[in-house]
């Protein structure tokens, strides 16, 4: 578990939104009712490892996951934008990391190719 009380899960398993909630209130650290980017990245970051991705998710795909879930266009997310990483809403937080998890083990499975061909 991580220290926000949430356990590790796959990119298969949604993050309930009692999850995403405490989430938010750990990021929300004035107390505002809004997260700015700042607090947002942290929120994305604390998602990712979660999700056991060990590399930062890139920047143009937090951008386009900020951009996608603040639907007033404020610089700045509500509990009612970021509930939309829970349950079946989550699908574009799945498939951003999905994709960062397929790089991974692309990247992974190509340095063991150069690897075993270093060698000749």
């Amino acid at each position: 578990m991580f220290g926000h009380g949430i356990a590790q899960k796959s990119t298969n398993e949604p993050l309930t939104e009692k999850e995403v909630r405490s989430l938010f209130d750990r990021h929300d650290g004035n107390g505002t009712g809004t997260l700015e980017r700042a607090e947002v990245l942290a929120l994305f970051d604390d998602i990712r490892r979660i999700y056991g991705l060990e590399q930062p998710l890139p920047v143009s795909s937090s951008q386009v996951l900020f951009k996608a879930i603040d639907h007033e266009g404020q610089g700045t997310l509500n509990w009612n934008d970021v509930r939309q990483l829970a349950g079946s809403k989550s699908g574009m937080l799945k498939k951003t990391l999905q994709r960062a998890r397929a790089k991974k083990q692309h990247l992974h499975h190509e340095k063991k190719k150069e690897e075993t061909w270093g060698d000749w």
